[in-house]
């Protein structure tokens, strides 16, 4: 306090002295998630072989010995699997839309 009686910064740190999260969540930052090519891959070869995303992110994580060990979200897994459809009607026209549809009827 100063001599005014109110309260005034005399000194601060820039650097954090504690951590920002558990350790056990990191894995949950945007910086630590991500999906490589790899995980893709696999991602869109089960979304050929007609399993649902949330199907391929419990087989991956599965397979990988939990969702922290996995280094990805399950929003990060719908996000991939609504790329890689949008993906196979780049540059074609809406009639491959309204086949799509009707396929799935």
């Amino acid at each position: 306090m100063n001599k005014n009686g109110q309260f005034e910064i005399v000194h601060y740190m820039i650097q954090h002295n504690h951590p920002l999260t558990r350790e056990l969540l990191n894995y949950l930052h945007r910086f630590e998630r991500q999906i490589n090519q790899l995980k893709e891959q696999a991602i869109e070869v089960m979304q050929e072989c007609g399993l649902r995303p949330i199907d391929s992110f419990r087989y991956m994580t599965i397979e990988a010995g939990g969702e922290d060990a996995l280094g990805k979200s399950k929003k990060d897994n719908f996000n991939c699997c609504y790329r890689l459809k949008m993906k196979s009607f780049k540059g074609k026209d809406s009639q491959t839309v309204v086949d799509r549809l009707y396929e799935q009827m």
